[in-house]
């Protein structure tokens, strides 16, 4: 608001007194441009000539494991927040803090099968004796969720961000149960054309499930089916496919059965829950891959547990070499 000094011309009003001096507004416009542009100049500067910021660096780790265990229903597996593994040795299921160096058995859980983590990486879901169970990472608070009939099993399952758990059980359809237990759900009921599905997986949104549907003859397909809904879609065909695993560097890192064993990463694209492109990226004798969140990968190879930070770094040589 105008001051009444200023609109009744009082020359004691310091804004009237300041306008009245001959060419005082070019001089303090002059100024201010003036002082805008060096900033500007000092700001590019600083862009051009200062510190650059590092490249991220690719960076690989290996962790031996004797006695390690990895097959379809025993992988190793990262957490989401990339603090933790949780693999087999031997009989035993156990979880290493990468912070710390040695692992800690999960208590009860001996001869556990088809492990996954919860989504923020604080509990546990596994398989074992007819029972899908959670429990605290020490193996205390132990809960079953479902039973099921004697000899069934799952083919590996995982925990939601809603706190449910999508499970493909043996020779069967995929299900949902609450993480806090309850009566399983089906989702999706296989065709005449397919044994039954391997390594459900949420994508980010928590509204898609990737899924790889085990036919009876042919290529395996991966497939992304709609939550809650079931709503199928085909992304693609696989010959000897075992696993689909989503990477939030926007890849897909598909897993050949035994006998082809070798990883392959695939451009997927999540907003269109769709695969973009042909491989990429192998990885030649890898089993299993995972990926944290953070974008931390980790993978089986004989008895070690390799994990690569940056991986998708990689990526980028080739094109540079050109």
């Amino acid at each position: 608001m105008t001051s009444p000094a200023a609109e009744s011309g009082d020359a004691s009003s310091p804004t009237r007194g300041f306008a009245g001096r001959p060419g005082a507004p070019a001089l303090w416009i002059g100024a201010a441009i003036a002082a805008v542009i060096g900033a500007l100049l000092v700001i590019a500067g600083v862009r051009a000539f200062g510190p650059a910021t590092p490249e991220p660096q690719v960076r690989r780790f290996a962790i031996s494991v004797p006695q390690l265990t990895l097959e379809m229903r025993r992988p190793a597996r990262i957490s989401p927040d990339g603090r933790f593994l949780l693999f087999s040795s031997g009989n035993h299921l156990s979880v290493r803090d990468l912070e710390r160096f040695e692992p800690m058995d999960v208590a009860g859980a001996d001869g556990a099968t088809s492990y996954f983590w919860s989504h923020d990486s604080r509990r546990i879901g596994y398989f074992k004796d007819g029972k899908l169970r959670a429990a605290d990472l020490s193996g205390t608070n132990a809960a079953p969720l479902c039973e099921f009939p004697a000899g069934d099993d799952i083919h590996n399952g995982d925990w939601g961000p809603d706190d449910n758990i999508v499970f493909a059980r043996y020779l069967e359809g995929l299900y949902v149960v609450p993480a806090n237990g309850g009566e399983p759900r089906l989702l999706l009921q296989r065709d005449s054309t397919e044994v039954d599905f391997h390594h459900p997986e949420f994508l980010p949104d928590g509204r898609h499930i990737l899924v790889v549907a085990h036919r009876k003859r042919g290529p395996n397909a991966v497939l992304s089916v709609s939550y809650p809904e079931g709503t199928l879609k085909n992304l693609g065909e696989f010959e000897r496919l075992n696993a689909a695993r989503y990477a939030p560097s926007g890849h897909l890192f598909l897993t050949y059965e035994h006998g082809a064993q070798e990883v392959r990463a695939v451009p997927f694209s999540a907003s269109r829950v769709e695969i973009t492109g042909p491989a990429v990226f192998t990885l030649p004798g890898a089993l299993y891959p995972t990926v944290s969140h953070d974008g931390t990968l980790a993978y089986g190879l004989d008895l070690e547990i390799l994990l690569v930070q940056n991986w998708a770094e990689e990526l980028k040589k080739p094109a540079a070499g050109k």
